[in-house]
């Protein structure tokens, strides 16, 4: 990283530029792609373009609204994102706002989605003050705005875009939300997970038996057929457990002692008798109660990991979310 002239060049890869950013870009036929991001540190607009006739593939900063779009574009739109989405965006909280550049008409869900905000992460779409479904088709000098779940303007003829929220949600989550998956079955919510499922069986079994995804891949969610998922913005599960407590408003559904954490199954109350062989001395002296996971046969009881529980569960409902 080198600044010259007033100007920050950064030498990377189209690749590590694009997992910088957070969304992924695909290798560009034309040495002029312009993309943005404004996450840096001033929390200033940030244009990322690619330098005309470089051979070592820098990319220069430049203070000026943020543009999407890959070499001549005829149309062009004004797309403003609000709450979450704008984070999930630049990384910064505040709203965001993209010039996109298209040919042709494309919908309004091809376009945000190219922008990098899957389908299931969004509310309402308003064209001009006036609320659209994702079969709209973008029209040159369109203003765009786009709103999560939670964060709707009141208006008298909306569009929803999220399915109602489910009473019951079974989610299924990816590979890398295993700390998360543990942790709502210890609130009591039904979560299938597996260190091996592939995004497309992940895919197959929301749609086969109506999960909800959750997910940190952008890509499971853009499939078109999804129409309940949640893409989760932390990296912290402490952080993950609220947004989808928020997300699905789920804090008084809160059930401890109700799953198994590690495989997902179902507790119940055994007589201590039927278990006393499995328990050890000091456990049998003091403990009266147990509960037994009807599929793996895990034993738990209320010992000092339940007061933890407890605490966490209280601190946790009463967290501003």
């Amino acid at each position: 990283m080198t600044k010259e002239d007033d100007k920050l060049t950064i030498e990377t890869s189209e690749e590590k530029l694009a997992e910088h950013l957070g969304w992924f870009i695909e290798r560009p036929h034309q040495e002029d792609l312009n993309i943005s991001w404004a996450g840096n540190p001033e929390r200033c607009r940030v244009s990322w373009e690619r330098m005309l006739k470089s051979d070592t593939g820098k990319w220069v900063p430049t203070r000026n609204r943020r543009h999407f779009g890959e070499g001549f574009m005829a149309g062009q739109a004004d797309f403003h994102f609000f709450g979450r989405l704008a984070t999930l965006l630049t990384g910064t909280n505040g709203d965001a706002e993209i010039t996109y550049r298209f040919n042709g008409s494309p919908t309004v869900k091809d376009s945000v989605e190219a922008l990098g905000i899957p389908h299931t992460e969004i509310d309402l779409i308003l064209v001009a003050g006036r609320s659209v479904d994702f079969n709209y088709r973008i029209q040159a000098a369109d203003q765009v705005e786009v709103f999560p779940f939670g964060a709707t303007p009141e208006l008298l003829e909306v569009v929803h875009l999220s399915p109602p929220l489910p009473d019951e949600p079974i989610f299924i989550l990816d590979v890398h939300l295993g700390k998360l998956a543990r942790r709502l079955r210890l609130l009591g919510f039904d979560c299938r997970y597996r260190n091996d499922y592939t995004d497309s069986q992940i895919i197959g079994l929301a749609l086969a038996e109506g999960l909800v995804i959750l997910t940190r891949d952008r890509g499971i969610l853009k499939c078109a057929r999804i129409e309940q998922g949640y893409l989760v913005g932390s990296d912290q599960v402490v952080e993950q457990i609220l947004e989808v407590l928020e997300r699905f408003q789920l804090r008084k559904k809160i059930r401890p002692l109700y799953r198994c954490p590690r495989c997902n199954g179902l507790l119940q109350s055994v007589a201590k008798e039927a278990v006393i062989e499995r328990l050890q001395p000091k456990t049998a002296r003091y403990y009266q109660t147990f509960q037994l996971c009807r599929s793996c046969g895990q034993l738990y009881w209320k010992g000092s990991h339940y007061q933890k529980i407890k605490r966490w569960i209280r601190e946790l409902t009463k967290a501003e979310l």
